[in-house]
């Protein structure tokens, strides 16, 4: 992996069920299937060299599924398992004159981040 400091193009912290995959409404049962043109999205997303950060409120067996799930497509991920179901915030700080240095997308459930 490359040294983090050269990477120039971010961190995507990228929820698992209902963004990546299909959201599951039972907690045991791991969904498998990636919506539709989320993995396309994801890849281009790492060719444009960011760094990957998985983030689910599903335990840790559930997550690793779904990372190996990437990781047999090719695609390196961290992974952020058990945090809580509520709101997920970003802060981050940008030196004067810097351009944004955080932004938060809302995807509808399912429907996957192709189109972000």
């Amino acid at each position: 992996m490359e040294n983090r400091t050269e990477n120039k193009s971010g961190t995507i912290f990228l929820d698992i069920d209902g963004t990546l995959v299909y959201h599951n409404y039972e907690p045991d049962i791991i969904i498998d299937r990636f919506i539709p043109n989320t993995l396309t999205w994801v890849k281009e997303r790492v060719k444009e060299g960011f760094i990957v950060m998985l983030t689910t409120s599903r335990s840790g067996a559930h997550a690793q599924k779904v990372q190996k799930m990437l990781a047999d497509e090719g695609v390196n991920a961290f992974l952020i398992a058990g945090l809580g179901t509520g709101m997920r915030v970003v802060v981050n700080d940008a030196k004067e004159g810097d351009a944004l240095k955080a932004i938060s997308i809302n995807c509808n459930r399912d429907k996957g981040v192709f189109n972000v």
